[in-house]
């Protein structure tokens, strides 16, 4: 399979992003549509808790569009 140069440069920047990370681990993740990036998200701490870059980016994306996670979806996501 192969990807479109257009979206082989926006992944080209994960590293990047994923550097803003504090924890030992960096890692970054994208929400992209139609080669559009939604969000980006990173590993991040709470207190004790820690925060995938996934479930960062997903928060991320709610929180831009005004978005209400439902009961269920915030218990998966914590």
């Amino acid at each position: 399979m192969t990807i479109s140069k257009r979206l082989e440069n926006i992944l080209a920047r994960l590293p990047e992003i994923a550097n803003d990370a504090i924890l030992n681990f960096k890692h970054a993740a994208m929400l992209i549509r139609n080669g559009k990036v939604l969000s980006c998200g990173i590993n991040s701490v709470n207190g004790l808790k820690t925060k995938h870059a996934e479930i960062n980016a997903i928060e991320k994306y709610f929180n831009i569009h005004n978005l209400k996670l439902s009961l269920k979806w915030q218990y998966l996501l914590c």
